[in-house]
């Protein structure tokens, strides 16, 4: 309910320099405990300064464009206090009325809504703090900084200002907190925030902590305390981000992020379980950190005691950047606490850019990471698979964004996935599936899912298109942690789930013009990218460069969840790499009745020439690549600069290229010649 305030009553509030109308009336408003947040609960409380009993029923509570009627409730006694408790919004218990922390007036009235009976106004107060009248009833205000409501106001002297925060200064003896003249500076580098009660007095020079964050405030006896000036310690060799946050926010029993057990609150989301943090990252100024607004991030990791954190800069810039200089308004710092998770993402994020980058990855650096100056193991910083990363990958403005084994809408408008999946279940043409799906992307998708034989292909499914005319659905590759074992029947498996679970395996297979390019494509990758000796080198590589991470990784949680070595993680990376590509050929011809076959591929020095197999560039030398009958490997051949290209030995020609059917064991080659000029007699 809405009441606009009479001119008089307006009228009667005082400026804030008396602050307090203390007029004849019994009751008075004598204490306010303002709201942070429009959801938050407030109150106010009445004290009766009379002699008598007052009946506070029908009196109204106004601040423009709110009332709240007060019910009838028992008498207030002379010299005593009663509470009313207001919410910002509907919900909940408590009347709707808003007191906002940045301050405002408040209006008291009689029951017959004309007799003003006391006004309040009060300035900007800091979350905890009250405002009220000092003694109670009296015309003079102070701040409150232990609200007491139904209890008399009580403070050692009035408090009607608060203290600037300190200025940090860096000197050769270490770090100076300047404060105001008689103030006093508390810190602490726990993550926890310091209060006059609370912290380590500062009273000279103080060393900066490695990996920690000082948090510091300046009082005085007469002043609230400060805001809080925030200095990032000094980053210890080999460090790589780090969180601060009030240790409360992570283990409180009720509402902490990290605790476990009955109450562990991993599967709760919204606004409710966002929490506000500071993070210092690679490639921030030294001893930066900039404020956060913090939550867990994943799904069926999220019960993990290693969670990942989804990491959002409260100024919504892009403001928290990346090692490769990229800066992002979100990015996730991510657990990979599932067996094996780190080296397969790597593996997989590598894999594609190798494969010609036809799926979208994030882009992932391990680095360890402190929570509150505590190390917390190697994470993967990167930036969130949200609009803002795809939005990156294109010139549109705005985009349509689907996820997961129904195709939840992210971002924008279904229709156009639901158009796209019913032509591909209509085993549309071509051009006409092309209008709609970057082909290449999907098929990809598929490639990678199949070689991985991962068991959540269809719940981490996400694909996006630029929502204007022309716009065409891609995939993004993400979460390549939970792989089957090498000898994994995936086709049959993946192939059960039926539209629109991703990958979509039976429509492309049911496809007759999808079926040959999904099956060249498969033979690509495992001749290239992901042939036995290629993959078992990329696993050795990344595992070489990130040994020394996974076993201190390993080091914090393998009593506290289920962990392989960093050693058996390799191992495990080297097996699959080396042995999936021929269980995937043999279950993938058997399933789909198709016969193998192999083309020998015999290609040039560099001096002569570049052969690409479908993109994939192939060094010099004879390769033998097998593949399935009916489902043609693409080949084109770039002349090196003095060299033509003639045609092809054993291939079939066209605009597109070259093409060899792996049906009949052919053997191809380019035929280069030098170029020849007029001079030599042509």
């Amino acid at each position: 309910m809405c009441q606009r305030l009479p001119r008089h009553a307006m009228a009667a509030l005082l400026m804030w320099g008396s602050g307090l109308i203390a007029q004849a009336q019994a009751v008075r408003i004598n204490e306010v405990l303002p709201m942070v947040h429009p959801a938050d609960s407030g109150w106010v409380e009445l004290f009766n300064a009379d002699t008598v009993p007052v009946d506070l029923h029908g009196m109204l509570l106004v601040r423009e464009p709110f009332r709240v009627v007060l019910q009838e409730q028992p008498l207030l006694p002379p010299g005593r206090h009663r509470m009313v408790v207001v919410r910002g919004r509907s919900d909940g218990e408590g009347a709707l009325m808003h007191l906002p922390a940045a301050g405002g007036d408040l209006l008291l009235f009689g029951a017959d809504g004309r007799r003003m009976l006391d006004a309040f106004r009060w300035p900007s107060v800091p979350p905890g703090v009250s405002i009220g009248r000092l003694p109670d009833g009296a015309g003079t205000w102070s701040f409150l900084t232990d609200p007491g409501p139904e209890a008399p106001n009580r403070a050692a002297q009035p408090i009607r200002g608060r203290a600037p925060a300190p200025v940090a200064q860096r000197t050769m003896g270490g770090l100076v907190l300047n404060a105001c003249n008689g103030c006093t500076v508390t810190c602490t580098t726990d993550g926890s925030p310091p209060s006059p009660g609370h912290g380590t007095v500062v009273t000279g020079p103080m060393a900066l902590p490695e990996n920690r964050t000082v948090r510091a405030v300046a009082w005085r006896a007469d002043l609230l305390a400060s805001a809080e000036t925030w200095v990032q310690g000094q980053k210890a060799p080999g460090s790589g981000a780090s969180l601060c946050i009030n240790p409360p926010e992570l283990f409180d029993p009720r509402r902490g992020l990290m605790i476990e057990g009955d109450r562990a609150n991993h599967v709760r989301t919204g606004p409710a379980w966002v929490r506000p943090a500071k993070v210092a990252l690679p490639g921030m100024v030294d001893t930066a950190a900039s404020a956060v607004r913090l939550r867990l991030s994943g799904s069926g990791s999220r019960g993990l005691p290693k969670r990942s954190f989804n990491l959002s800069a409260t100024d919504g810039t892009r403001s928290l950047p990346l090692p490769d200089g990229s800066t992002w308004r979100n990015v996730v710092l991510r657990a990979d606490a599932t067996p094996h998770a780190l080296l397969r993402n790597l593996f997989a994020e590598v894999s594609v850019h190798r494969a010609g980058d036809r799926l979208d990855v994030q882009p992932g650096t391990p680095l360890p990471l402190t929570l509150n100056g505590v190390p917390q193991g190697t994470y993967r910083l990167m930036p969130a698979k949200n609009e803002d990363f795809l939005l990156s990958l294109t010139e549109a403005e705005h985009l349509d964004i689907v996820e997961g084994p129904e195709g939840r809408v992210v971002k924008g408008d279904r229709a156009p996935y639901e158009r796209a999946l019913d032509l591909l279940a209509r085993r549309a043409p071509l051009d006409s599936l092309e209008v709609f799906i970057d082909l290449g992307s999907l098929i990809e998708l598929a490639c990678f899912d199949l070689w991985s034989g991962r068991a959540d292909h269809d719940l981490n499914m996400r694909c996006w298109r630029p929502a204007q005319p022309g716009g065409r659905w891609r995939w993004v590759l993400y979460d390549m942690d939970l792989w089957a074992p090498p000898e994994d029947p995936s086709a049959s498996r993946i192939a059960q789930a039926p539209l629109p679970a991703a990958p979509y395996l039976s429509a492309l297979l049911d496809h007759p013009q999808l079926r040959p390019l999904l099956l060249a494509r498969t033979a690509t990758l495992l001749a290239t990218v992901l042939a036995p000796a290629p993959a078992a080198a990329l696993a050795d590589s990344l595992f070489a460069a990130h040994a020394a991470l996974m076993r201190a990784d390993h080091a914090l949680w393998h009593r506290r969840m289920a962990m392989p070595t960093p050693e058996e993680s390799h191992a495990d990376l080297r097996v699959h790499a080396l042995r999936r590509p021929g269980h995937l050929l043999r279950h993938l011809a058997r399933f789909t009745g198709t016969s193998l076959g192999t083309v020998s591929v015999l290609v040039p020095e560099n001096a002569q020439g570049t052969v690409l197999l479908d993109g994939i560039v192939l060094p010099p030398g004879r390769h033998s690549i097998t593949g399935f009958a009916g489902a043609p490997l693409r080949l084109e051949a770039l002349p090196a600069p003095g060299m033509r290209l003639l045609g092809w030995e054993g291939c079939r020609e066209d605009a597109a290229g070259a093409w060899a059917d792996p049906a009949g064991d052919r053997k191809v080659r380019p035929l280069l010649m030098p170029v020849v000029s007029d001079g030599d007699g042509l």
